[in-house]
């Protein structure tokens, strides 16, 4: 697994760093557009979807992001993003050790929630960059430092999390997270 993982980053970086720093907004917000597919097929992969309903969800969640990123206003996405980010903070605190009740983890399940879910998060997401990137002359810089930034604290919360992590962070939402992965993260993080 992580053989494979590495092998893609020595692929996919160099490329992901050449489109951000030299395509103009207007290529790379569709090359971005694909990440969203991407993004969203593993989403609903991973909520066990079969393939045919995945490729449809994922669809619908590209059309919604294309939309809903013309429809509303910068300030707007910046308001739903700090919402949803604080909700999602509530949630994670408030069950990070305890199982979701069973009416929320079935919810959570249902197609249309899934695809809500996942077109907020992927907007915000899509949006952000491509704003980012657009925003000054700086902007490809900017977007580059902040993808390097979410790498490497992936990267450190990995291997620390590997090599010393005990203390768990939040079993009933992900059994592998540690404290001493945060820490690597953080480190790394700070780093850069």
């Amino acid at each position: 697994m992580l053989k494979q993982r590495l092998l893609t980053a020595v692929v996919l970086i160099p490329l992901v760093v050449l489109a951000i720093l030299y395509l103009p907004t207007s290529i790379l917000q569709w090359l971005l557009a694909g990440v969203v597919v991407l993004a969203a097929l593993e989403w609903f992969s991973i909520i066990g979807f079969s393939p045919k309903p995945q490729m449809l969800f994922a669809m619908v969640v590209l059309v919604f992001t294309t939309v809903i990123s013309f429809l509303l206003s910068t300030y707007s996405l910046s308001l739903i993003s700090v919402m949803v980010w604080g909700l999602l903070l509530l949630l994670i605190s408030r069950f990070a050790h305890t199982s979701l009740p069973i009416q929320i983890q079935t919810l959570l399940k249902q197609p249309i929630s899934a695809l809500i879910i996942a077109s907020i998060v992927l907007a915000l997401f899509w949006h952000s960059a491509v704003k980012l990137h657009q925003s000054t002359d700086l902007g490809p810089q900017q977007l580059l430092y902040v993808m390097v930034l979410v790498w490497l604290a992936d990267t450190g919360g990995y291997f620390a999390g590997k090599r010393w992590g005990k203390t768990s962070l939040a079993k009933a939402i992900s059994p592998n997270k540690t404290w001493e992965g945060v820490a690597g993260a953080l480190v790394l993080g700070l780093i850069w």
